[in-house]
């Protein structure tokens, strides 16, 4: 039975050289550049740009903070506006592609949104697919090769006889830490080899559980397809932003191992996470479980990343004896350094 427990963010797998940062160079999209589907990435890329430029943008926008980036891009699938979808498909229905004025087009508007929002269902459940498989190929894409061995050596101090939550799809741990007696639950799922047409069951979204309803601009398309749109939108069957919200309460179960074990635990590690909204509910059960006396020791990346990472500490383990420190490699010899906390307790 372990004593100590470890609970990863993609920080860790940035702390040992990898390259999880979502965009590597020249603004290009994972999802763009690794996805099975590169005809549909395309698609998306030409027609609906608020839909897909967003989520290139602000992957690649480099004044996010290294630990923020995670959070801050799931933040985002709460904000998808899927108007583009469903006003192209109006604009391409042949039915609505003659005079929109026609009197006899009232008398099927009905059957019309029935079809726009069958093929909107269509693009939603493809647009999630695509993600989740570019993701999973893109983790798989990943050199371990090219992992700091320095990292690799410091974590190993300590990364032994523990229990380890990874909120990563990575196989850091178990490339590098195989023999070290861990016990690894991935509570997202790992990247692993999928069929395409069932596609990878990678667990990724927001947390907004607000709805996303919004309404198609007046005199963009025209009368009747400007009804058939708005219907399309209002169906909260088919709402994108539903379809793309992380379903955590399902998730729960995974961690019931970790909650079962949690009064043991005397040394609780936070490497590399962001504390994204979306996540606190796991963080909050964990808390719930331990033992009063555990001590919690959680990194940072930097002094900008600091003050942010202790409110949100403060907030979730206010019960506990917390202690921040830095996990960047040029810190280890200062006093504030995570790896000064990580040996000396």
């Amino acid at each position: 039975m372990h004593d100590t427990l470890f609970i990863l963010g993609n920080g860790f797998d940035l702390a040992h050289g990898l390259p999880t940062k979502y965009c590597e160079s020249n603004e290009a999209s994972v999802y763009n550049k690794l996805s099975p589907y590169i005809d549909f990435a395309h698609f998306l890329g030409e027609n609906y740009s608020t839909v897909y430029d967003d989520f290139v943008r602000y992957a690649c926008d480099g004044n996010l903070m290294t630990f923020e980036m995670w959070a801050k891009f799931e933040e985002l699938f709460a904000n998808v506006d899927d108007r583009e979808i469903v006003a192209h498909l109006a604009k391409e229905d042949d039915e609505l592609a003659g005079n929109d004025e026609h009197d006899e087009i009232s008398n099927h508007l009905g059957t019309i949104e029935a079809r726009i929002s069958g093929q909107k269902e269509i693009v939603d459940h493809s647009l999630k697919q695509l993600m989740a498989n570019a993701l999973c190929d893109w983790i798989l894409s990943l050199d371990y090769g090219d992992a700091d061995k320095r990292i690799i050596e410091m974590f190993s101090r300590r990364l032994h006889e523990a229990d380890c939550l990874t909120f990563n799809y990575s196989h850091t741990l178990e490339k590098f830490y195989a023999n070290n007696d861990l016990d690894i639950i991935h509570i997202h799922g790992t990247a692993e080899s999928y069929d395409s047409k069932i596609g990878s069951d990678l667990i990724f979204g927001h947390g907004d559980d607000g709805s996303s309803n919004k309404d198609i601009e007046e005199g963009s398309l025209g009368l009747f397809r400007e009804i058939v749109a708005q219907s399309a939108l209002d169906d909260g069957t088919r709402d994108l932003k539903k379809m793309l919200r992380k379903k955590v309460k399902e998730m729960m179960p995974r961690l019931q191992p970790i909650l079962s074990s949690a009064l043991n635990y005397r040394q609780i590690y936070i490497v590399g996470h962001s504390f994204g909204d979306v996540d606190v509910p796991y963080f909050e059960a964990i808390a719930q479980k331990l033992h009063k006396n555990a001590k919690i020791i959680v990194s940072y990346y930097g002094k900008d990343n600091q003050d942010e990472t202790q409110d949100r500490v403060s907030r979730i383990f206010r019960d506990f004896d917390c202690a921040l420190g830095d996990l960047s490699i040029e810190a280890t010899s200062n006093k504030d350094s995570f790896w000064h906390l990580y040996c000396d307790i």
